[in-house]
């Protein structure tokens, strides 16, 4: 047989990924009580020190939520409705369609969208696969 490990074990033992709210203000108030230096005072911005006193939801969060992905354009809900009446209609939906979609309905966007890029074909290529990710 073969020997066993005496170290500890770690069932049950998970590395703590975050506290609560209640606990990080908490160390907010130490942190201005006993006036800390300017490295610790910068982890603990203003900002930070304000979104956390004025969270109204529960104080043991472990965020302050809205941290999510922020969208990749501001008319998915648009989008979402063409794509949907596309597939109602038994039509076939392509990324080609819904580009056309977007630039007859939002052409201040594409625009700004084509701004960054090298050219209209990496635009093109770029916005389809956007539009990919997007539809699956």
């Amino acid at each position: 047989r073969a020997a066993r490990s005496l170290s500890k074990p770690t069932i049950g033992t998970k590395k703590q990924r975050g506290y609560p709210i209640k606990e990080k203000l908490a160390a907010v108030d130490l942190i201005e009580r006993i006036e800390l230096t300017a490295a610790v005072e910068s982890w603990a911005t203003r900002t930070a020190r304000t979104k956390l006193r004025v969270y109204k939801g529960n104080k043991l969060d472990k965020t302050t939520k809205g941290q999510g992905r922020k969208e990749s354009f501001p008319f998915t809900s648009a989008l979402l409705t063409y794509t949907k009446d596309v597939r109602r209609d038994e039509e076939f939906l392509t990324t080609s369609g819904m580009i056309a979609f977007i630039q007859e309905s939002y052409p201040d966007w594409i625009e700004a969208y084509a701004e960054n890029k090298k050219s209209n074909e990496s635009c093109r290529r770029a916005l389809e696969r956007l539009l990919q990710r997007t539809a699956d």
